[in-house]
């Protein structure tokens, strides 16, 4: 966390994208300490990203499962396939997945970052997905992100906190306080 915290690149990060925020909330008219030859008239980042994000997110994104390379097809394994994509897409409707989507969307166009904490919801028994604040995030500076290798840093964590009070019921549950 501390190595995070006092890297240029959180800096950078964390000033081009209050910049960004203030810029898309309509405060562009006054000075910025980014770039002074803004234009001083249209709000170009609002506009942008409020014609993209709904065009983007118009609906959920249609879930996709197919047998494997080479798996011999039978009316069962069909049927099971389209009950499973069938399945999904309720389950993206239930998560309010396209908001979601949407969220990340204008995250990663103001803070240039965009995270998304994939889990599973033991009370309903589906997946779920939160969208995380990039200023939650604590990453390491050193790390890379490419379309095939993904993120390359040797940790990613988020930023929580938790009462005391809160912290030593959930130890005490999971087998005391010297357990825990």
């Amino acid at each position: 966390q501390q190595k995070w915290e006092d890297s240029t690149v959180r800096g950078e990060m964390e000033t081009k994208g209050k910049e960004n925020e203030r810029y898309w909330k309509g405060e562009q008219f006054q000075p910025t300490n980014l770039d002074v030859a803004r234009p001083m008239v249209d709000n170009a980042i609002w506009e942008a990203m409020e014609t993209h994000i709904p065009m983007a997110t118009k609906k959920n994104p249609e879930p996709t499962v197919s047998l494997k390379i080479g798996e011999q097809e039978d009316e069962q394994k069909l049927s099971f396939t389209r009950q499973l994509t069938k399945k999904l897409a309720e389950i993206a409707d239930e998560i309010k997945l396209r908001l979601k989507l949407k969220k990340a969307a204008r995250f990663n166009e103001l803070y240039l970052l965009s995270v998304a904490k994939i889990g599973w919801d033991l009370d309903k028994g589906i997946p779920t997905a939160t969208v995380i604040r990039p200023e939650k995030m604590i990453l390491d500076p050193d790390a890379t992100i490419d379309e095939a290798e993904g993120y390359t840093g040797k940790y990613i964590g988020e930023l929580r906190t938790m009462e005391a009070d809160v912290m030593l019921r959930i130890l005490k549950e999971n087998g005391g306080e010297d357990e825990g």
